[in-house]
């Protein structure tokens, strides 16, 4: 099929494609879209994976939804959950619908408390 003049085709012109942030594969992976309050424990088990994120920080948490960073031990780890993962759908017991967990590779790793980001 061809999706080129689909509303959802991110490409469409300059402007759209300018909006999209395209950033290389990291052990970081920004989470957007899980339930408000989901606690790192809860999300571990979302990624039943062998390899198990070892940080987690939260950005956001809305009264409908809850975004932020996991980060794995190592790049390899990171892609492999990325590809098994992504958009996989996560059950609340009162919800109409369940929350689909969208992941992308971040910008950034999560620093430990105190460190300086990385001089640009």
């Amino acid at each position: 099929e061809d999706f080129s003049s689909s509303r959802l085709n991110r490409f469409v012109n300059e402007a759209m494609a300018s909006k999209n942030r395209i950033y290389g594969p990291c052990k970081a992976l920004h989470y957007w879209n899980c339930p408000p309050n989901i606690d790192f424990d809860e999300l571990k088990k979302v990624f039943n994976a062998d390899v198990e994120p070892i940080k987690h920080v939260v950005f956001t948490t809305r009264e409908r939804s809850s975004s932020g960073l996991v980060q794995w031990e190592n790049l390899e780890d990171a892609i492999n959950c990325l590809a098994m993962f992504n958009h996989t759908e996560i059950e609340i017991e009162d919800a109409k619908f369940p929350y689909i967990l969208k992941l992308c590779f971040s910008e950034s790793t999560i620093r430990e408390s105190g460190e300086r980001p990385p001089q640009k």
